[in-house]
């Protein structure tokens, strides 16, 4: 199988699995696991594919938002506040339009946002939460991750709606999502539509 084959029929792999081992592809093309590790990060280097430990998965197609999505948060992100961002939430956004989003903490399941975001002056420390590790999504998840949130207090939650189709909040989820509805104090759902902001009952005082 020629390259441009095994590259076409990987990606096929990936339109219908999300996810796929190195090991898999290369017992299925029938060559080594380092000539799909070739193959992968030629891809990756387009935008195509993510490698993740073990394999391959394929890129969420970007949440359709603006500028103006963002925007309406901004008086949240002050000097100093602690903000979740959900796997699909577009950070690097969201700050641009946040002048004062200066030496926030951001906290992230999203697997893939320490290693973009962590030069960015902006942000003075990264807390990635760690828990199960869904490689299909490139996140963290599950109770132990809902542990680590319910530890923080969170100034501002921003979150992907179910809506989102390659983003659903799946059912192990559930408690690392409760977990940020509690201990946020305001929440942004992102979506095609303006985002809605639910402030939160307080509970700083016994976090």
């Amino acid at each position: 199988m020629l390259k441009a084959q095994r590259q076409r029929a990987l990606m096929g792999v990936l339109k219908a699995h999300e996810y796929a081992s190195f090991h898999e592809l290369a017992t299925s093309f029938g060559v080594s696991a380092m000539t799909v590790r070739r193959d992968a990060l030629r891809l990756q280097q387009e935008g195509l594919l993510r490698i993740i430990a073990g394999g391959v998965t394929c890129v969420p197609p970007p949440l359709p938002t603006t500028s103006a999505d963002y925007s309406g948060m901004a008086e949240h992100l002050g000097p100093g506040a602690v903000v979740f961002c959900s796997a699909g939430v577009d950070v690097a956004a969201l700050l641009d339009v946040c002048p004062r989003a200066f030496g926030i903490t951001l906290v992230t399941h999203d697997l893939r946002v320490p290693e973009a975001l962590c030069h960015d002056p902006r942000i003075a420390d990264i807390i990635a939460v760690g828990g199960l590790v869904d490689r299909s999504r490139s996140l963290s998840t599950g109770a132990p991750a809902a542990t680590v949130i319910a530890l923080l207090c969170l100034h501002l939650a921003v979150l992907v709606p179910e809506a989102h189709h390659s983003l659903e909040w799946a059912k192990e989820d559930s408690a690392l999502l409760d977990a940020v509805l509690v201990n946020a104090d305001h929440v942004y759902w992102l979506g095609k539509d303006q985002p809605g902001s639910t402030t939160m009952p307080s509970s700083s005082a016994t976090r």
